[in-house]
């Protein structure tokens, strides 16, 4: 009688691993595809690659007077990398690549630990996989997939400690939240978000659960009072992220507003990036009372709002670069994924080659709202109708996630990921799976997502191998990075990298022009030294980036 169990056992372990496998290659086949090579570094990465080779040279840690961030943990995991494949900024993108690898596994397992059915685990673990956000950094070195990864982690162990009452998996959940503070030190939020969660649902093993949790706290908060530079780079760079906060005109009226715009972008953000979820629940059969209704139109009002006043100020999304509070790009821009950081972009001045229409820009807008209203909506009602220990620490997370993100002084779409990626957790125990129109919208959905990552991102890396082909070229020549506007990375890496503060401001707002600039665009008063093309879309698009030499003095990009 014990055999055929036995045989059913390995059967579902083989079908598992299986599943698991084929996972693991569709995300193979798409960074094969997007090409993610080149040693350079990405957006702002080049402040995390230079303390993790100097740690894996020397042992110890030193950053710049830019690292706001923790980063311990991840100059750690960087560090075997470089010991072991040698100073690039490849092998630091390889080391995260196998993080999102292991994040995938994650974000699958805990799928059918909660017994979402075999179909709709895929469809969402897929989702995970080319949440644009993800796809993205785990192309980079930045902190969002490591600080991600230690999340889940700790999600799935804390899951598993509270609804088995099970305090070594608690421990576990302490030890991942750690790891996850030591990338960036807002992993203390998921202490805090597992402590309530665990008064709500009442375990067994509830007190010595608490005692846990408390320790782990009271361990933080030691290391805020006694070894604060643990939990920085750079104590200035971060009180800069939360000097709003000490100013005497940030007063309640402005304070409000803040938390406002934040929890909506957060919404918007994280309703457009878990589309192929979202959009299917406007297809739930399921009629809420007068009451849900009403909290849904409430729920709705500030979120609409807020768009409305974009889209007054011409400032429909893909937003990016704005000025004051709405800076809410810049991974998500134009017709594509990743900053454009050459500087005629970068500033606003030029746009990027390839951009979405206006129209385009506006479905954009008022469609990511609708379903942002109706994310929140849904969530927020079902929790509350039927909580559970896995929905309610789903929605402990997103929320105590984004509540934190209002301690800082600006919003950039990637924060969506770092802070509501348990959103993506929750959507799969209230979308309409059984109806066989949500099923085929999702998929669809799925796959114009996934062309749209593959397509975008395949371009990003070609435009910035031809963006470096160029700076290296001037380089060779004899050319000083000081006469040279490659953009924000090689500005940063060769100018602001060992600098202060003081003087990184004086770099930014008194730089004299540089002689020679490298470009999307000819620019006026400047002479086209060398065309170099790049590709994107897999031949959809075809660009150009230009090395200028500057004939007109005085003019600046």
């Amino acid at each position: 009688m014990r055999y055929p169990n036995s045989l059913m056992t390995l059967t579902q372990r083989a079908a598992r691993a299986l599943e698991i496998a084929l996972l693991l290659a569709v995300f193979a086949v798409a960074i094969i595809l997007i090409r993610p090579h080149g040693n350079f570094p990405l957006d702002d990465d080049w402040d995390f690659a230079m303390p993790t080779w100097h740690f894996a040279r020397t042992g110890q840690f030193h950053f710049s007077q830019f690292t706001a961030v923790s980063l311990r943990a991840l100059e750690l995991w960087g560090a075997m990398w470089t010991r072991a494949f040698g100073e690039s900024f490849e092998v630091l993108r390889a080391s995260t690549l196998t993080l999102s690898a292991a994040t995938i596994i994650l974000v699958n397992h805990i799928m059918a630990r909660a017994g979402i059915v075999r179909s709709l685990r895929i469809i969402t673990t897929l989702v995970f996989m080319f949440h644009p956000i993800f796809i993205w950094a785990s192309c980079t070195y930045m902190t969002e997939v490591p600080y991600v990864f230690a999340s889940i982690l700790a999600f799935l162990f804390f899951y598993r400690g509270i609804s088995e009452a099970r305090t070594g998996f608690i421990v576990a959940g302490c030890a991942a939240a750690f790891v996850a503070t030591f990338v960036r030190e807002t992993g203390v939020e998921i202490l805090a978000a597992a402590l309530v969660v665990l008064l709500l649902a009442k375990p067994k093993n509830r007190r010595a659960a608490a005692v846990t949790i408390g320790v782990a706290l009271a361990l933080f908060a030691a290391i805020f009072l006694f070894r604060r530079e643990w939990l920085t780079g750079s104590p200035e760079e971060l009180s800069n992220h939360f000097r709003m906060w000490t100013e005497a005109t940030f007063r309640t009226p402005e304070q409000i507003a803040v938390v406002a715009d934040y929890a909506t972008w957060n919404a918007q953000n994280a309703a457009l990036f878990f589309l192929p979820l979202s959009l299917i629940l406007l297809f739930a059969r399921r009629q809420w009372s007068r009451g849900e209704a009403l909290l849904a139109g409430v729920i709705a009002v500030p979120i609409f709002v807020r768009v409305n006043d974009a889209i007054s100020r011409s400032l429909p999304m893909p937003y990016f670069s704005l000025t004051g509070n709405f800076m809410l790009g810049n991974i998500l821009t134009n017709w594509g994924l990743g900053p454009p950081t050459l500087s005629e972009v970068w500033s606003r001045q030029y746009d990027y080659p390839f951009t979405a229409s206006m129209p385009w820009r506006l479905a954009l807008t008022w469609g990511s709202a609708l379903l942002a209203a109706l994310l929140v909506a849904t969530i927020v009602i079902n929790v509350a109708r039927r909580p559970t220990t896995f929905t309610l620490l789903a929605a402990a997370f997103a929320v105590v996630g984004t509540a934190g993100l209002c301690a800082s002084g600006i919003y950039v779409d990637r924060y969506a990921w770092d802070a509501a990626w348990s959103a993506g957790l929750l959507l799969p125990f209230f979308v309409p799976w059984e109806r066989r129109v949500a099923r085929v919208v999702a998929i669809a959905a799925l796959v114009a997502v996934a062309v749209f990552d593959v397509g975008s991102m395949q371009e990003y890396f070609s435009w910035n191998r031809a963006r470096w082909t160029g700076y290296r070229e001037l380089l060779a020549r004899g050319i000083p990075p000081v006469a040279i506007d490659g953009g924000s990375e090689p500005f940063n890496l060769y100018e602001v990298a060992g600098v202060t503060q003081k003087r990184r401001r004086q770099l930014i707002f008194a730089h004299p022009p540089q002689t020679y600039v490298i470009s999307f665009h000819a620019l006026p008063g400047m002479r086209v030294e060398r065309e170099i093309p790049f590709e994107g879309w897999f031949g959809r698009h075809h660009g150009v980036v230009y090395i200028l030499r500057r004939t007109v003095s005085g003019t600046s990009y």
